[in-house]
């Protein structure tokens, strides 16, 4: 069992990452922006991370929104299952 002290700082480390991306290549600070790098800081979803890093070294900057349609797919699909679910489901009960 993972302490919660122990995730905290996990995931205050990818936070700190997600961050500095947005403040170094001078982003927007949208909660959209925040996410996908919070995402990319996890390293969970390998083709955004790919494409990301692939546009980063051919370009030394994103010059569209990384929110852009040719990342939405990719990162859709990388959204955390269970927290979709639990979203409907709280929905639903909601109605």
């Amino acid at each position: 069992m993972v302490k919660v002290f122990d995730e905290h700082e996990r995931t205050m480390a990818f936070a700190e990452v997600a961050l500095g991306q947005i403040k170094s290549l001078r982003q927007t600070a949208v909660p959209r922006n925040y996410e996908i790098w919070y995402v990319y800081a996890t390293g969970y979803n390998s083709a955004l991370n790919k494409i990301v890093n692939e546009t980063l070294a051919r370009n030394g900057k994103l010059t569209r929104p990384i929110s852009n349609k040719s990342t939405r797919p990719i990162f859709r699909r990388s959204r955390h299952r269970p927290y979709r679910q639990g979203r409907r489901a709280r929905d639903r009960r909601n109605r």
